[in-house]
């Protein structure tokens, strides 16, 4: 069932929440992170946490109860997110899975199933995918339940959204082959990111260097770098700035402005270059994520193949007992 249908069943049921609960491990939690970033931010009778799956249901929020609503994800239903979405069940929440899998547990067990495809097959759209379509469902929520008024802006920015990140990709590609041969032998690439970026961030740091490179990457939130972190700064450490676009450009730029005088090696990765601006303005900042994302994804796509490292390789995921 599509975003609109289930903000729709929903009014005619008479439901109200009073908060969303954004449930998932991984890169499946990340994809949550525009719409999580999107309530909390905007919301003003309804609240947002994002919570990876197992805290959600080894710490479950007191708040969770028949006024709210619980989104999860995962490719083919992950076991600790199959058990998250029973806890908000019992819990009298309504239940979103998106997940590929229509006969995985989680698909079965939600109120609402919404099947998605991986983003890692090339010939997915961005619509198509997770992260998206539960954007979308965000801005669903706050248009019928708390006087959102942008809801057409948001709309006619999915519309455009696969144009201007094909457009984002066809720019970054050369100097995604750059970043490669620059970074091809290091042990440590440090990402920065804040406020809309701060997901992608996220996923740049566990996912794409971590998981699929192997590659030590601890991620500095922007509004959070002159409070410790930029102490590592020297002219032999690589950065990677996701500079938004949005309320939270300040901070990005001012850590731009430190690491030009204190870093040699910094790639930033401004989404003002990547076409974002393309979207209105209204709405602008919560689609930060897509172009960072398609970004992101070239200069993985460009560092493995350098450094002949299948971004599928692993050593333990899949082998070993965990």
């Amino acid at each position: 069932m599509k975003e609109e249908k289930i903000v729709q069943d929903l009014l005619a049921k008479d439901f109200h929440p009073k908060n969303v609960y954004f449930v998932a491990c991984g890169g499946s939690l990340l994809a949550q992170y525009p719409a999580f970033y999107l309530i909390q931010r905007e919301g003003k009778g309804i609240d947002a946490q994002m919570i990876t799956s197992n805290e959600f249901v080894h710490a479950t929020p007191k708040a969770l109860d028949e006024n709210s609503i619980a989104v999860f994800c995962s490719l083919s239903g992950t076991p600790e997110t199959m058990v998250a979405t029973e806890v908000a069940k019992n819990a009298g929440a309504i239940t979103i899975a998106y997940c590929h899998d229509p006969n995985a547990n989680m698909s079965k067990i939600a109120d609402y199933h919404v099947p998605f495809n991986t983003i890692f097959n090339p010939e997915t759209k961005y619509m198509e995918s997770n992260a998206a379509p539960i954007l979308k469902l965000a801005f669903e929520i706050l248009s019928a339940f708390d006087g959102y008024e942008y809801l057409n802006d948001a709309n006619a920015a999915f519309d455009m959204l696969q144009d201007v990140v094909n457009e984002a990709v066809r720019y970054i590609e050369p100097r995604a082959q750059e970043f490669a041969r620059s970074h091809k032998d290091d042990k440590i690439i440090v990402p920065l990111a804040g406020g809309p970026a701060l997901g992608v961030g996220y996923g740049f740091s566990i996912c794409s260097l971590m998981e699929m490179q192997w590659v030590h990457a601890p991620l500095i939130n922007t509004g959070e770098f002159f409070h410790g972190p930029f102490e590592i700064v020297d002219r032999t450490t690589p950065f990677v700035l996701f500079m938004s676009d949005g309320r939270n450009r300040s901070n990005d730029e001012r850590a731009k402005k430190f690491l030009d005088e204190y870093a040699d090696r910094v790639t930033v990765l401004d989404a003002k270059e990547l076409y974002i601006n393309q979207f209105p303005a209204s709405v602008c900042e919560f689609f930060n994520h897509f172009v960072f994302d398609a970004a992101q994804r070239r200069l993985l796509s460009a560092l493995g193949d350098i450094r002949k490292h299948d971004p599928m390789t692993r050593r333990y995921m899949w082998h070993v007992e965990y």
